[in-house]
């Protein structure tokens, strides 16, 4: 599966256990776009939340999946 460089970065913060807004600052983007993104990715990895996205994204980069 492809994940687009900017997922990948909101993927990352999200494993750091960075917030919506924290994620927003960091890439100076709003919140509503991260939760947008979120969607997105939740969607993509056939998740329903943060954590079942956490755990399916650490897995696929063990794996080289991303």
């Amino acid at each position: 599966m492809e994940l687009t460089h900017r997922e990948r970065q909101i993927m990352e913060l999200l494993c750091e256990g960075k917030t919506h807004h924290q994620i927003a600052l960091d890439l100076k983007i709003s919140p509503k776009t991260v939760e947008s993104y979120l969607t997105r990715l939740y969607r993509k990895l056939g998740v329903h939340n943060r954590s079942s996205a956490v755990a399916v994204y650490c897995v696929g980069m063990n794996r080289k999946e991303f």
